[in-house]
């Protein structure tokens, strides 16, 4: 961190002219803070009072670049979820079908019609 303030304050020299230690720390608050290149270019002006220049936005740029970022809640739910989908799809690759059992099933019987001898006497089969 010693070596991030110190080049903050060499390039806050060859902008402004000059460096502060306070200063320095501000704005390397700032860049911790700032969710964007952008919103870090804007606090700085709005706070350090200091006119937006192409030396300004590189120098935002790149101390935005250096600033070490916590991951976003966001990109940690994603990869939970991420994690979690795998897990399911590793369980169902371990799962097998389970064979259907070889069981007989009784034969049902129908009951058939008794035939009187009269009935079978119609019968045009005969």
């Amino acid at each position: 961190m010693a070596d991030l303030k110190q080049w903050v304050e060499d390039e806050l020299h060859s902008i402004l002219g000059m460096s502060d230690n306070l200063l320095t720390e501000f704005i390397v608050n700032l860049a911790k803070k700032s969710p964007s290149v952008s919103d870090l270019i804007v606090d700085i002006q709005k706070s350090a009072d200091i006119q937006r220049t192409p030396g300004l936005d590189k120098f935002a740029a790149e101390l935005y670049g250096k600033m070490p970022r916590k991951r976003t809640a966001a990109v940690n739910s994603k990869e939970i979820q991420l994690k979690s989908a795998k897990e399911v799809e590793r369980k169902n690759k371990s799962y097998q079908f389970i064979p259907e059992p070889k069981v007989k099933a009784p034969k049902k019987e129908i009951p058939q019609k008794e035939v009187s001898e009269s009935e079978e006497r119609n019968c045009c089969c005969s």
